[in-house]
């Protein structure tokens, strides 16, 4: 195991993952570090033995519809080093979005439904036809 050197990007990470945003996407929008940087950290960190990850199960990722995340989490060795305990609110395994991580915007469910107005001919997402 490596030492880690507890940059202001570094300590982001970290609490973003202590504090239940433990995937990429939940932990670039709580931590606001840029994804280059987000990755590194977590590879250097894995590296180190602070961070561990995981995939979530199959089941929920047909259940959600959507592709897998890796899950991470804090080793016991972060959580000593850095004199948390652990979080024990999220089940190990499953990526539980606070509500405003996981929530599309209406101006992005606007430009999905343009997307699938145009690709669909002219047919609304809600099925009906366009006027």
């Amino acid at each position: 195991m490596s030492e880690i050197k507890l940059t202001p990007s570094t300590q982001a990470v970290l609490q973003a993952i202590w504090g239940g945003y433990n995937w990429g996407v939940a932990i670039i929008k709580e931590s606001g570090v840029s994804m280059t940087t987000v990755y590194d950290t977590l590879r250097r960190l894995r590296k180190a033995g602070w961070v561990t990850e995981q995939l979530e199960p199959v089941e929920l990722m047909h259940e959600l519809g959507r592709p897998r995340r890796r899950i991470y989490h804090l080793s016991p060795t972060a959580l000593e080093a850095l004199g948390w305990t652990e979080n024990v609110a999220l089940p190990a395994g499953v990526a539980t979005p606070p509500p405003h991580i996981d929530q599309p915007t209406a101006e992005l469910d606007f430009i999905l439904d343009a997307q699938v107005y145009e690709t669909t001919g002219g047919v609304d997402p809600d099925g009906s036809a366009g006027s």
